[in-house]
């Protein structure tokens, strides 16, 4: 058995008084809907009502005196600012009419002369349901935007009330060493060698999360992106670790991609670094692959490092997943996480390929610069 509605009031737009006493006395008979009708004859009129008593439910004839039901509709999607459920009413079977309704932001369209009281008691608590349901989603997403930009505005102040008591004590270690000079018995050396090793992790640790907290949070800047030149800035940025490890970078031939320039460096630096780190004692040897011999371009970074087993595929993508201790391997297992989120914030995908012993192959898909039936893309464009 359905369950009663509160009262909600329903704006008939219709310049025919038989149409207009026909609706209502179906809406004023229905068992499940409690309704109130307030008509109105005109295009003009009408809009007003709309914002004056901004009904639950608009009917809305397609044709009027004074203008076009479409355009009215248009400005109640325009002119005002809560959404409000519009069901299309006409004399016309014509579906290209139809499809303009629906693409015009009305909830339904009804056909006159064949409305029977369960359908339109159905049309119209079905709208009502639909807007209340949006409103919903349209305040829960805003309290999510606030509290998106709280933790943003937090990991700032956190971030430099954190690190700053760090370096005061990497400093007065450094300070300490050098008052006791000679003086420094070996076990007290090793205590402060312990201390600054411990503050440099704090600091490394507390910069990842900082890092990862932010990736995204400002929604991306999308171009077409010469994907060459993000592996150039990722490998700039590496210069020094490269030339450390004497590693071998080799690439396939890259096409553009639809993305996030300053994003994609992150997380092709974050890929090789991985690489160079997990190298199995051998000389790096880092490929970053290209494969378009399937229906999609399928981007990554291979190495001929110490290889996944099978089992933590699933789990090295989340934050502070360690498959190793800290004296095998430095980092916070922050890198492949914010990886994860940099391809989330594009709509991609991201998965490991590997075999211990053999190396890992991460691959990756970004959207590629296309056109849309409304012309191509523009150079830019700012998605959150």
């Amino acid at each position: 058995m359905q369950t009663l509605i509160d009262e909600v009031t329903v704006l008939i737009i219709d310049d025919s008084n038989y149409d207009r006493a026909h609706y209502r006395k179906l809406l004023e008979r229905s068992k499940d809907l409690s309704v109130v009708c307030v008509e109105a004859t005109t295009a003009e009129e009408g809009f007003q009502l709309c914002c004056a008593r901004a009904p639950d439910c608009v009917l809305l004839d397609c044709h009027l005196p004074d203008g076009d039901g479409l355009e009215v509709l248009q400005r109640i999607n325009d002119e005002i600012l809560e959404p409000m459920p519009v069901i299309m009413l006409t004399g016309d079977s014509d579906a290209e009419t139809a499809v303009r309704a629906i693409k015009g932001g009305a909830r339904d369209y009804l056909i006159k002369g064949s409305i029977s009281g369960s359908a339109l008691t159905r049309a119209v608590r079905e709208a009502i349901e639909y807007i209340a349901l949006m409103r919903v989603i349209k305040t829960q997403t805003e309290e999510l935007e606030q509290r998106n930009r709280d933790l943003e505005e937090f990991a700032h102040v956190a971030s430099h009330d954190l690190q700053e008591p760090l370096r005061k004590i990497l400093r007065f270690g450094e300070l300490l060493r050098e008052d006791a000079g000679d003086d420094l018995s070996k076990e007290c050396s090793e205590h402060l060698d312990r201390i600054s090793n411990a503050s440099v992790r704090m600091k490394t640790l507390i910069e990842d999360i900082l890092s990862l907290s932010q990736t995204g949070i400002r929604g991306i800047r999308r171009e077409s992106v010469d994907l060459d030149e993000c592996i150039d800035n990722a490998l700039e940025a590496l210069s020094l670790r490269i030339e450390e490890s004497n590693a071998e970078i080799t690439r396939d031939d890259l096409p553009t991609a639809w993305c996030d320039p300053s994003l994609v460096t992150q997380l092709y630096q974050n890929l090789v670094n991985n690489a160079l780190k997990f190298s199995n004692g051998e000389k790096p040897q880092v490929h970053i692959t290209c494969d378009s011999s399937g229906p999609s371009v399928i981007l990554g970074v291979r190495d001929n490092g110490i290889g996944i087993k099978e089992e933590h595929f699933s789990q090295i993508f989340s934050p502070f997943k360690r498959l190793h201790s800290r004296a095998d391997y430095e980092g916070s297992g922050i890198g492949l996480s914010i990886c994860r989120k940099v391809i989330e914030c594009h709509h991609g995908k991201i998965w490991v390929e590997s075999v211990p012993g053999q190396g890992a192959h991460f691959r990756f898909m970004l959207p590629q610069p296309t056109k849309s039936r409304f012309g191509a893309l523009p150079s830019s464009a700012t998605v959150r």
